[in-house]
């Protein structure tokens, strides 16, 4: 039973580490969210999106939080070198959160940029959604 188990748990990680990652290709009518720039101005159904540099190994990472009438679309992780996913170090990524605007108003997407547990920056980016 116990060999049964474990060669069941090395398929199902070995599957798994197999998958192919989907990855985000923006089109013509998405916008980028800029941290650094503060605010942006789309029309009501746009999608936008933010993309960040994690390294988890290393202990870089973000975290993405929006008010809820940006709808949350999807979450895209793709490695920097897919080759060396596996390897110890090789976890630096990109990820990108997309949102699509649902209601007309201004609403704010915070980004919190963190170093080991420690906050290196927040950033909150204002959206305004016109019709």
């Amino acid at each position: 039973m116990k060999n049964t188990l474990l060669v069941l748990f090395i398929i199902i990680g070995v599957s798994l580490s197999a998958q192919k990652e989907e990855k985000f290709k923006a089109t013509k009518d998405m916008k980028s969210i800029d941290a650094l720039r503060g605010e942006i101005e789309v029309k009501l159904g746009t999608k936008i999106y933010y993309s960040g540099s994690v390294h988890g190994s290393v202990g870089e990472t973000f975290s993405i939080s929006a008010d809820k009438e940006l709808k949350f679309l999807k979450r895209y992780h793709e490695f920097d070198h897919p080759e060396k996913a596996d390897m110890s170090g090789g976890d630096a990524a990109t990820v990108t959160y997309v949102y699509e605007t649902t209601e007309v108003g201004e609403f704010t997407v915070q980004i919190v940029k963190e170093f080991r547990g420690k906050v290196l920056n927040t950033h909150n980016v204002k959206v305004k959604v016109v019709e």
